[in-house]
């Protein structure tokens, strides 16, 4: 048994059994659940009981004994219209489930402010309205589950938005990362295509030198030795005064020619005796000053 402590409960409750004892209330069932097959809906009554009309006008405005009625309980700040929708369902689904037609409707609110201890507001609610009341609660039902409906298709198109959207982003960085490697690819290749073209134009440079000195050449005009080969000709111990004169006459000789004097003076063969005694002079005459080069 659960006692009450709380002084504004103790209230309620006094304000409760002042209504039920002027009212003569027979109870039947308290907190039932109910459910309508027909329309698909379910909820918990507070209760069903028998009921007398009191001497009240400004609470009972029919006149009526032993009537079968639904008893709601609020303790909500004021009463509302939508109670009446909430109240006619819970009778239609009653009258379903039991064959029973209830004839009237009681909404009850209890105070539970200090100002309102022990006091309630009673709405008697005739059958005359059950039906308006009916029409009313289904159509917030419908709209209700119309509402609930549009609510879960859109909140289905934004999770498809979301995954299309997402697809997007994969794809383009995917796209990204192709497009990446081909510039890649594109780029190698034209270093490639470039390095091949400077080798083609190095080899048509070098052939078309080669045909010009072959031209000189067969004409007798050949250029003169080069710097490159001057040094390898000349001995690298040779010292001159820096006032010394040097008459050196021009050695003019064709580039292929330059190779294999260069070639041999950097890496002669093994010398014979003829061959020390010519290299002997050669080096007698090299260190003299000033000296002349054969011509050839």
């Amino acid at each position: 048994m659960t006692v009450l402590t709380d002084e504004r409960a103790i209230q309620a409750v006094k304000g409760a059994l002042r209504w039920m004892k002027a009212h003569n209330v027979v109870w039947l069932k308290t907190e039932e659940k109910i459910y309508s097959r027909k329309y698909d809906f379910a909820g918990t009554t507070d209760g069903l009981a028998y009921v007398d009309s009191c001497s009240d006008p400004a609470c009972c405005t029919e006149i009526y004994k032993h009537r079968l009625c639904l008893v709601d309980w609020k303790t909500s700040n004021h009463l509302s219209t939508i109670y009446c929708f909430q109240t006619a369902a819970y009778q239609q689904a009653i009258q379903e489930e039991h064959n029973s037609p209830i004839e009237s409707r009681w909404v009850l609110r209890l105070g539970k402010s200090e100002e309102e201890a022990g006091r309630f507001e009673p709405w008697f609610l005739s059958n005359r309205d059950f039906v308006t009341d009916l029409d009313a609660f289904l159509a917030c039902l419908r709209l209700t589950r119309l509402a609930d409906s549009i609510e879960e298709r859109m909140k289905n198109q934004k999770s498809t938005i979301r995954a299309v959207k997402k697809e997007q982003r994969e794809s383009a960085k995917a796209l990204k990362r192709e497009q990446e490697k081909l510039q890649k690819a594109l780029d190698k290749a034209a270093a490639k295509l470039e390095k091949e073209a400077e080798k083609v134009r190095i080899k048509a440079a070098a052939k078309a030198e080669r045909e010009r000195l072959k031209a000189e050449k067969k004409a007798g005009n050949y250029p003169p030795m080069t710097e490159e080969v001057k040094a390898i000709l000349e001995p690298a111990h040779v010292q001159r005064p820096s006032n010394a004169v040097v008459d050196v006459e021009v050695l003019v000789l064709s580039p292929q020619d330059q190779a294999v004097v260069a070639e041999a003076i950097t890496n002669p063969p093994e010398p014979n005796e003829a061959l020390k005694e010519a290299a002997q002079r050669y080096e007698e005459e090299a260190t003299s000053s000033p000296y002349k080069l054969p011509m050839e």
